[in-house]
């Protein structure tokens, strides 16, 4: 007799305890979600040079093109050459874009070769990049871009963004940095 009034005193304390329980949880309506705001997006800045009424770096609002970017110069001078532009490229954080001057002959004249190539828009040719434009690459200096050089001179051409991995200095971090910004 005992043994049932013990088992049914346990009964009652389990029952009892799981009616507590059920009694104390939330309520599901009662349960707040928080999301937290998204940040819109930061301004794009970009160094906007050469043929434009007024160099400098500017401040640019997300999703800003090249000609945003010429139009916050205040617009090319006379002896401007956008011929070679994209000027529907969209800009990125921390790019430069120099607008070539025409010389008598028609053509741009941004200088030397290095000069000229910071003019384009656009991923960066492994296979033709010079020291200047890999440098405006996350990630790679002048020494790494050397070493790009260096291997493509050696190697041959690159055939897949994923050969930068045989280049001395260059990881996967680096690789994946880089990987929208160029094309073999």
């Amino acid at each position: 007799m005992a043994t049932w009034l013990i088992a049914g005193v346990g009964i009652a304390l389990f029952l009892a305890g799981g009616g507590y329980w059920l009694a104390s949880r939330p309520n599901p309506s009662d349960i707040e979600i928080f999301i937290p705001p998204t940040e819109p997006p930061g301004p794009v800045v970009a160094h906007i040079d050469g043929e434009v009424r007024a160099p400098g770096v500017y401040a640019l609002e997300p999703g800003a093109r090249v000609e945003d970017g010429i139009a916050a110069a205040g617009g090319v001078t006379e002896r401007a050459d956008v011929r070679s532009l994209n000027r529907a490229a969209l800009l990125q954080d921390g790019q430069r874009i120099i607008i070539p001057a025409i010389d008598a002959g028609g053509k741009g004249a941004a200088g030397p070769a290095e000069a000229a190539e910071q003019t384009k828009v656009g991923p960066v040719d492994l296979n033709t990049a010079g020291l200047l434009a890999l440098q405006t690459l996350p990630g790679i200096g002048e020494v790494k871009a050397q070493a790009i050089i260096d291997w493509r001179d050696q190697n041959g051409l690159f055939t897949s963004v994923d050969d930068l991995l045989a280049v001395t200095g260059i990881g996967p971090v680096t690789v994946e940095a880089i990987r929208p910004l160029v094309v073999p």
